[in-house]
């Protein structure tokens, strides 16, 4: 993070994001046994090989597998640099799109939530181009502004 707030460090932040990290993992092995259906024949496919092939392939398993990851567990927390590998959580909001298409609700509301989550993809962008910028600027402690641009 990047102020480094010392509520970070409490026993019931660490058990949160402990109970996230075990609830994103526990998704990746449901994703294993949920049956999907085919799309030439509209069946149901219960075959559990066919299943971890099509979610291991279609590319949602990688981020997926990343988003669960503890990584504030596994870095040390004293190393500065190491904290900024824990900004791959933010893969889990890319599973917003997934959510977005198996939602039971109508075409305008889906839509409304695409422009939601076209508004938010930019707010977090923006937002970790500021952190990036503020990181950047906190490598050298003992920052001078320039005297002579004129």
């Amino acid at each position: 993070m990047a102020f480094d707030p010392p509520n970070l460090d409490s026993n019931s932040y660490k058990a949160i994001t402990w109970i996230i990290d075990f609830l994103f993992g526990l998704d990746v092995l449901i994703s294993f046994r949920t049956t999907m259906v085919d799309e030439t024949t509209k069946l149901e496919i219960k075959d559990a090989r066919i299943i971890a092939k099509n979610y291991i392939l279609r590319g949602r398993f990688i981020v997926d597998v990343v988003s669960s990851i503890p990584f504030d567990a596994l870095i040390d927390s004293h190393s500065d640099k190491l904290k900024l590998i824990s900004i791959l959580k933010l893969a889990r909001i890319f599973r917003f799109t997934r959510i977005i298409s198996f939602l039971n609700a109508t075409e305008d509301f889906k839509l409304s939530l695409k422009l939601f989550k076209l508004i938010f993809y930019l707010l977090i962008y923006l937002h970790l181009q500021a952190c990036a910028w503020f990181f950047y600027t906190n490598l050298d402690k003992e920052w001078f502004p320039l005297t002579d641009i004129i």
